[in-house]
């Protein structure tokens, strides 16, 4: 699993901003950017904080007994998967790998990104979901795993929005190891243009996904 962590955060939100090439910086400078935007935030008067520079409280707390403040049951932390390898890769990407052998010859890669529908203000609701819809579908690198016997999807949570491909180790012709390929799907995810087009035929696929649930 690879995972990514996105913790940046603008003081002004449009969609503009949120889909500009300016607002694609470098990791190194965003990451630099954050702390000064969310005391921005928190700092204009008449704006509600945004939910990036609040404290994700989980409700399971409120089960616990005296003052409603988080209390660990056990000082002992949960045991980590003894085959779980992890670190760091020199960009600072966080990543973690687990070797499975079910079902045999196959893999799956997921793309982690820490922000989902918890971090929009009520005016922004569906941004993340739409976000994930765009940057999905707008990935050229991606329907290369077609026809390879691959599965690729993306959802969206409360905290997560995920993308992810599962894939046989390598091709059906030519044997040709998938897990490169996979990889630079998930990049490419990332990378994805934002054309009109593609934005409102999201739009279109969003509100339809909201009719079958509401």
């Amino acid at each position: 699993m690879v995972v990514m962590n996105e913790k940046t955060s603008d003081s002004s939100f449009s969609l503009t901003n949120m889909f500009s090439k300016s607002a694609a910086g470098s990791g190194a400078a965003a990451a630099a950017a954050s702390g000064a935007a969310a005391t921005s935030l928190r700092g204009n008067k008449g704006l509600e904080p945004h939910p990036s520079v609040r404290p994700h409280i989980s409700p399971l707390n409120r089960l616990l007994k005296g003052n409603g403040n988080y209390k660990p049951a056990t000082q002992d932390p949960l045991p980590v998967h003894a085959d779980v390898h992890s670190g760091v890769l020199p960009n600072g990407l966080p990543y973690i790998i687990l070797p499975n052998k079910s079902p045999p010859g196959r893999f799956e890669a997921h793309l982690q990104v820490f922000s989902g529908s918890a971090d929009e203000l009520e005016p922004q609701q569906g941004i993340a979901h739409l976000t994930e819809h765009v940057a999905y579908m707008g990935s050229r690198k991606r329907e290369r795993l077609f026809g390879t016997g691959s599965q690729t999807n993306a959802y969206t949570d409360f905290h997560h929005t995920v993308f992810y491909a599962a894939c046989p180790v390598q091709t059906p012709q030519g044997s040709v190891p998938m897990l490169p390929m996979a990889l630079d799907a998930l990049v490419d995810v990332m990378e994805a243009r934002v054309e009109s087009g593609r934005l409102e035929k999201e739009r279109q696929a969003v509100l339809s996904e909201m009719t079958m649930v509401c």
